[in-house]
């Protein structure tokens, strides 16, 4: 128990740290996902925009398969080819739990993380809809602890109702794999998921 409210302290402290950014945003984006045994929310604000558009974020998945991840992330996203498409790359801070196989896993990492989307709403079709996708990972080096490799991927497709409002479908995928001097073990997760987005 001691252990997870330190997890839990470390998470309100970042997040405390990183409410500047949030503030200054220029936009902000929440977004709350649900299925039969998860629960993610997520918020997201461009705080800075130039010759490409920065973005701040955080999340915090919960499941009752026994683990929680918590994530802190930085990216820089732009147009390519069209104002439709656009792309990025950032890091993510990961801090996570897992509770299986009688074990209790205290998970870290800083992970690389590409994004991309296509907003029907800004091509030729004018569709209310746009098609997200991202993906992270972080390799044996920027993984702490007994932390060996943490992967995550989604895809959503955002159904917009008004301009600034969506609900929304997706797939997620998460990967936590450790090792210790004595074992590996290996947490994956894979799920569909529904929920609403809010732009302000």
């Amino acid at each position: 128990m001691k252990q997870v409210e330190k997890q839990l302290l470390r998470i309100c402290c970042l997040m405390i740290l990183f409410l500047p950014a949030f503030t200054w945003a220029e936009t902000l984006t929440a977004q709350l996902n649900v299925n039969s045994s998860d629960l993610e929310a997520k918020v997201e604000g461009q705080v800075y925009q130039f010759q490409a558009n920065l973005f701040a974020g955080a999340g915090f998945l919960y499941s009752k398969d026994d683990y929680w991840v918590a994530n802190l992330n930085f990216s820089a996203r732009d147009s390519v080819i069209s104002p439709a498409l656009n792309v990025g790359l950032g890091l993510k801070g990961i801090l996570a739990r897992v509770d299986f196989d009688h074990h209790d896993y205290n998970a870290s990492a800083i992970g690389f993380m590409a994004l991309g989307a296509y907003d029907f709403r800004k091509d030729y079709t004018q569709l209310p809809i746009k098609v997200a996708t991202a993906f992270t990972i972080a390799p044996y080096v920027l993984s702490f602890g007994d932390t060996d490799l943490y992967m995550d991927y989604h895809a959503t497709v955002y159904g917009y109702f008004i301009p600034n409002a969506a609900v929304l479908a997706g797939y997620r995928y998460t990967d936590l794999r450790f090792k210790t001097r004595f074992y590996k073990d290996k947490k994956a997760d894979d799920a569909i998921f529904a929920g609403v987005s809010f732009t302000f």
